[in-house]
């Protein structure tokens, strides 16, 4: 089974890192307050749980390791990126990778790296 994200563009540590900011925002919803454990109801009727997800502030920065995260349930995650078309994700992470170059990192496409990082070599 494959999963809907391409795991090469995230950080090694990213479980770690997404546990972590789950994990600070006491298993809730930073949007909506949905709490880990809570039943929800789909449109169908149907109960589930949210497992909650660690959502990026910026948009389309998920290589960076030190990329700003919030605890959002599934809707609110989806609901916060459909916020920014297409063409804007493009251009905030062209300003991104801007601003993390004129920060010292570099971006390396490395399989071992597989995003910002400080200066390496290889």
């Amino acid at each position: 089974m494959s999963k809907r994200w391409d795991r090469k563009k995230y950080p090694p540590n990213w479980e770690e890192l997404s546990e972590n900011c789950r994990k600070q925002a006491g298993y809730t919803c930073q949007d909506c307050g949905y709490e880990r454990g809570q039943p929800k109801k789909s449109k169908a009727g149907n109960t589930w749980y949210d497992p909650l997800d660690a959502s990026h502030d910026i948009p389309n920065d998920t290589a960076n390791p030190n990329s700003p995260l919030t605890c959002r349930c599934k809707r609110c995650h989806r609901l916060y990126d459909n916020l920014f078309p297409i063409e804007e994700w493009r251009h905030v992470e062209r300003m991104n990778a801007i601003a993390m170059e004129k920060s010292g990192y570099v971006w390396c496409d490395h399989e071992d790296c597989g995003g910002y990082y400080l200066p390496h070599e290889h």
